[in-house]
């Protein structure tokens, strides 16, 4: 196994390592967007707009949330503000936006539906998941590059809110089908978290000790470039 640098480490060990914390850091992937109908691989932001049906999955899960919640977080992409927008008008609470949370970005890949792309962007995203975090996608990210800009931004809510004592609320970052794969992914112990071989409804990935649940949209959608970008 590759070895990560200490500076992701250190991040990876303040998202999943430290003390008990009454809240939990929820990453929740966006709602059905239009890239998503037409099987694009969108992934450079804004990107494209959700569809009523994604707008009717941000409000469902907002509905559905059975713990109180403090933060609505969500990246710079177009679809993820819109879900969280939908998100936040349920629970009564104001959106904001950070930087470092959008998708990996495939590229020379952006916006093909063929499926050569979707193979070729499956095979580097395997390869990340098998430890070599260190090949781009064509034209794209590394592994690398994509937990050294998202880990920090989640590692920093922690350290601001769930690590205080005083704070018992969860945090719903709302992002990326692969970046919350591969983040969920990453390495905090000798027994690093594997990703499922389906997106699932909510909840998914729970990981108790953690404090830490990847939530996903569309139980139905097998773990594929078009189904969960």
């Amino acid at each position: 196994n590759r070895r990560q640098p200490d500076h992701r480490q250190c991040a990876a060990r303040r998202v999943a390592g430290g003390p008990p914390v009454s809240g939990r850091l929820v990453l929740v992937r966006h709602g059905q967007s239009y890239g998503n109908v037409d099987r694009r691989l969108d992934t450079r932001p804004p990107g494209a707009e959700l569809t009523a049906l994604g707008r009717e999955q941000a409000r469902a899960f907002a509905q559905n949330r059975d713990r109180p919640t403090g933060l609505v977080i969500h990246s710079i992409a177009t679809r993820a503000r819109q879900t969280a927008t939908e998100i936040s008008a349920v629970l009564r609470l104001p959106a904001r936006e950070l930087d470092g949370l959008h998708e990996v970005q495939v590229g020379d890949l952006e916006n093909r539906a063929d499926d050569a792309a979707v193979e070729e962007f499956n095979d580097v995203y395997r390869r990340w998941h098998e430890g070599d975090l260190s090949v781009p996608m064509p034209g794209g990210e590394t592994g690398d590059e994509v937990l050294d800009r998202y880990l920090p931004v989640v590692a920093d809510l922690r350290l601001r809110h769930l690590d205080d004592d005083a704070w018992t609320r969860d945090i719903v970052v709302v992002s990326h089908g692969a970046a919350i794969r591969l983040v969920a992914a990453t390495p905090s112990s000798q027994a690093p978290m594997r990703p499922t071989n389906t997106i699932v409804n909510n909840p998914a990935n729970k990981i108790p000790e953690m404090k830490f649940s990847a939530e996903y949209f569309n139980k139905s959608e097998t773990c594929s470039a078009s189904s969960f970008l």
